[in-house]
């Protein structure tokens, strides 16, 4: 896959999420916000067509 854990990209509408885990089998990424301050924020699995780009 592209992307590893612990990188930081930008999504195609504008939201910047954390990579946490990469799952390879079913080509998905479980992402948390990167811009939230709250301690319980929730992940979500997207799929690699939903990045734009890495954050450097």
């Amino acid at each position: 896959m592209k992307y590893h854990e612990g990188n930081i990209v930008l999504l195609k509408n504008g939201k910047t999420v954390y990579i946490v885990s990469v799952d390879e089998v079913a080509q998905k990424y479980l992402v948390t916000d990167a811009e939230s301050t709250d301690t319980n924020v929730k992940a979500q699995y997207i799929k690699g067509s939903s990045i734009q780009l890495l954050v450097t």
